[in-house]
């Protein structure tokens, strides 16, 4: 039953981030929450077992314990790095942003990214 559950949340997920918003929804997450300087914005590719989006932006921080949290505002998912890895869902960071660095990328090219491309 959990695998059922996970499966419809996984084509769940797929469906939103179809919508092609996560550029935005990353920005605008690390925009109101500028004031935590452990918060970055990732831009990179996304692999599960069934899909490969080759661009993606989410939010990473860097936790106390060194673990990596992943929020992935496109799909609504809070989760550790390396619990996401145990479900084949693999975010491959290719660049990564201060709140400073995404105001100064977003206003040059006037767009929410990518920018590292």
């Amino acid at each position: 039953m959990n695998d059922l559950k996970e499966y419809i949340r996984f084509i769940l997920i797929e469906n939103i981030i179809k919508c092609g918003r996560c550029y935005e929804l990353a920005f605008k997450f690390v925009k109101d929450n500028n004031d935590n300087s452990n918060i970055k914005l990732a831009h990179g590719q996304l692999k599960t077992s069934v899909r490969h989006i080759k661009n993606h932006a989410w939010i990473e921080s860097l936790l106390p314990t060194g673990q990596i949290n992943i929020y992935d505002p496109s799909a609504n998912i809070f989760s550790l790095k390396e619990d996401l890895k145990k479900k084949n869902i693999n975010y491959i960071k290719e660049a990564e942003y201060s709140a400073e660095e995404m105001m100064i990328n977003a206003l040059k090219v006037k767009h929410f990214g990518p920018w590292h491309k």
